[in-house]
């Protein structure tokens, strides 16, 4: 009995935990736009920054998905993503 509660302990513990390992940012939706709208460009790299992105690229990414989505509406560009 007591390894059954082990076990539920366990895994509570990482359904708690499962939302930061989990939590899109906007490097992710950057990289996932980029990677799908624009694949000549280097998806490994924008990949690579959504990975290791701190904060302050956070919100260089957010503000970047921005620029890149209007820069592609205004060429007439849609991407579902």
């Amino acid at each position: 009995m007591t390894g059954l509660a082990g076990i539920w302990v366990l895994a509570i513990g990482l359904l708690g935990c499962e939302g930061s390992f989990l939590e899109e940012t906007a490097c992710d939706r950057y990289a996932d736009y980029m990677c799908d709208c624009h694949p000549e460009d280097d998806c490994a790299g924008f990949l690579d920054l959504a990975a290791t992105a701190d904060a302050d690229t956070v919100d260089q990414c957010a503000a970047d998905l921005a620029d890149k989505r209007a820069a592609d509406a205004n060429e007439g560009l849609e991407c579902p993503v």
